[in-house]
């Protein structure tokens, strides 16, 4: 058994660049995930990095299957400029305020 291991990494505590709420998106440098409590702005909190969450949508329209991008404040299938989140777990319609996301892990 390997005695250097630090833990499991599906929930991992991150700093937030700006406050979050539960359940809102984090991201640190590559890493992408959903809080798991309230995280102040330049505090560190739990992140879960797997799993799937209705996370709020931009007003496209998103295939099951898709790669999704956090955009700031969305999830939207443009890559340009946004952060890898993970796969659409369902499809979404431009009238859909939340879509499913299978985190990328």
């Amino acid at each position: 058994m390997a005695t250097n291991k630090v833990q499991a990494g599906k929930v991992i505590p991150l700093t937030s660049t700006g406050a979050v709420l539960a359940g809102g998106v984090v991201v640190s440098g590559a890493l992408v995930g959903v809080a798991l409590s309230a995280i102040e702005a330049g505090a560190r909190g739990q992140v879960d990095l797997e799993g799937v969450y209705n996370l709020p949508m931009a007003a496209e329209n998103i295939a099951e299957g898709t790669p999704v991008y956090w955009d700031g404040s969305a999830i939207t299938a443009t890559a340009t400029d946004n952060d890898l989140i993970g796969h659409a777990a369902a499809a979404g319609t431009s009238g859909d305020a939340t879509i499913p996301v299978l985190l990328k892990g």
